[in-house]
């Protein structure tokens, strides 16, 4: 897995050459360890282009669940205390 500066050396390299084999063979010249594959040198490209950053995002996590359902759900298991989780979904 390249490092940060690593991709960013890709995505220079890519932005100046346009040839991904190009820059697979700066990148052994330069680092001396195998190049990155040709769909990721693209894809850091893409995101760099559309986004401005190589960074990856945060996930989000979980959605949050509404009142109303955690309620309901509540509700079931009240009436019915013995139901399993699969019979009730």
């Amino acid at each position: 897995m390249a490092n940060g500066a690593e991709k960013a050396f890709c995505v220079l390299a890519f932005h100046e050459t346009k040839s991904v084999v190009t820059v697979q063979r700066q990148f052994r010249g330069k680092y001396g360890k195998t190049p990155p594959s040709k769909p990721a040198i693209r894809a850091w490209y893409e995101r760099f282009v559309t986004e401005g950053c190589l960074c990856k995002h945060k996930s989000v996590g979980r959605s949050p669940v509404s009142a109303a359902t955690v309620e309901a759900v509540r509700q079931t298991f009240a009436r019915s205390p013995r139901k399993s989780v699969r019979r009730a979904s």
